[in-house]
């Protein structure tokens, strides 16, 4: 393994990161260097995570307003 710099200066290797288009499924990070897909496995369960924390997201925003117009109903 080659030593790619950088703050840290621990060798461990940088993130695959195109701004324009990201074709790279391996060694790219997901929201900060510290998150970096290292395998087609993490990758799957990136994607399965973050699906899942989108529907949580919105299930949670749903009952929020049903309980707002429950309380307002019964005022």
């Amino acid at each position: 393994m080659s030593h790619h710099g950088g703050a840290g200066g621990d060798g461990a290797d940088t993130c695959k990161v195109s701004m324009l288009f990201n074709w790279y499924t391996i060694d790219a990070c997901f929201l900060s260097s510290s998150w970096q897909i290292n395998s087609n496995g993490a990758f799957a369960t990136t994607c399965i995570g973050v699906m899942l924390m989108v529907v949580m997201f919105e299930a949670l925003r749903r009952l929020g307003k049903e309980f707002d117009d429950h309380l307002l109903r019964e005022f």
